[in-house]
């Protein structure tokens, strides 16, 4: 290719006939060979090659040819011979001898390139030649020249993000002789999947991929798993008291969060805490708040706040009626009434909680499951 440009950019008069330009490895030994076969397969004409370091030209007849070799002897990939890249340059009249030519040509297993006829386009030729140069001697650099290391490498990246990557690049080339070149390659394959994360989101995101992976554009559940886990997790072991540890843990973790002794510490049970440090405080908050309902602290029932239901109203009434339409008042809104669990009034409340509970934890978990299946229908659309 570099002999081609070489050929072009010493021709630089008009030609309004045909031509012909091939490269071909030859040895030094069977050069005669090829130049006596050329000047035998052009019919009605004289061609008197003259190999050297300059271009000679030789008109006769209906063929004008000029052969240049290659100033630098390469070595044949096939046979580890060093040979001597040849190029001939054959401007021609007639399609009759074209045809033999490219015959001859094809035997030899030459490398064929039309000549250009006009000025510009032979200079886009050159061009283009010139910048394909340029990039195949990036890439041999580093095998053929010895001179230093070559990095080649395929990536998948975000499109926003193309812009960081080249200018990365750049700034680590600086001083070098050679810029990287990134460019796009067309491909089939399916992209990785890329879950952008946070401090915060990070532990819920581990979770989640513990039990798979999203494909490429599906919908990612962590962000449900934000709330949902924490609150399940609330559900099943509501205490306002462990939950008041677990919050203060995490807290002190999260607000130390930038010390070197807690990031770089060496015990793996301690770094799996730490990272999950934000998953620990929503459990703990969120078990704060059931606690409060179901009236534990430290497993044990607590009167946190006193009971709003009194009979002193209907002790003292001494008329009574049934209204089936009249709702009831309830005394608490939000959590069990101290007084029905800790009182002699029910005497079943602790298997009725603890089946209310596991009842409860069952139908949403149910819900949980059937808005797992409504986010693979999204998937599947």
């Amino acid at each position: 290719m570099k002999a081609i440009y070489l050929v072009l950019n010493q021709c630089s008069f008009d030609v309004t006939e045909k031509c012909l330009i091939a490269e071909v490895w030859c040895p030094v030994r069977d050069l005669t060979q090829v130049q006596d076969a050329l000047r035998q397969g052009s019919v009605g004409c004289l061609v008197s090659p003259c190999p050297c370091a300059g271009v000679g030209w030789c008109l006769s007849g209906y063929l004008v040819a000029s052969f240049v070799e290659m100033p630098e002897p390469m070595e044949d990939p096939a046979t580890g011979e060093s040979i001597t890249w040849v190029i001939f340059l054959i401007s021609y009249w007639g399609e009759q001898i074209g045809q033999k030519i490219r015959k001859i040509s094809d035997c030899f297993h030459c490398h064929v390139y039309p000549y250009p006829e006009s000025e510009a386009s032979r200079a886009d030729t050159m061009s283009g030649l010139h910048s394909q140069i340029q990039d195949l001697s990036v890439v041999s650099w580093a095998p053929l020249g010895g001179r230093g290391k070559c990095l080649i490498a395929e990536v998948w990246c975000p499109v926003r993000d193309l812009t960081q990557v080249q200018d990365a690049l750049r700034q680590g080339s600086v001083g070098c002789l050679v810029s990287p070149c990134p460019c796009r390659i067309p491909t089939s394959e399916s992209p990785p999947t890329l879950i952008r994360t946070n401090k915060f989101t990070a532990g819920f995101q581990s979770i989640v991929d513990a039990y798979g992976v999203a494909s490429y554009q599906e919908v990612n559940p962590a962000p449900y798993a934000i709330i949902t886990f924490p609150f399940i997790f609330a559900i099943m072991f509501g205490d306002v008291g462990h939950g008041l540890l677990m919050f203060l843990f995490a807290l002190w973790m999260v607000l130390c969060e930038n010390s070197p002794s807690l990031r770089q510490s060496s015990n793996e049970i301690w770094l799996t805490f730490f990272e999950g440090r934000y998953l620990i405080l929503l459990m703990g908050a969120f078990s704060i708040y059931t606690g409060f309902i179901y009236n534990e602290c430290f497993s044990k029932a607590t009167v946190i706040f006193p009971s709003a239901w009194s009979v002193a109203a209907m002790a003292n009434h001494s008329s009574w009626r049934w209204d089936s339409q009249s709702p009831c008042e309830p005394c608490l809104r939000m959590r069990w009434d101290p007084w029905w669990g800790d009182s002699d009034l029910a005497t079943n409340h602790l298997n009725f909680l603890n089946s209310f509970k596991m009842k409860m934890s069952v139908v949403l978990g149910i819900v949980h499951m059937g808005f797992g299946v409504m986010l693979g229908v999204f998937n599947h659309m």
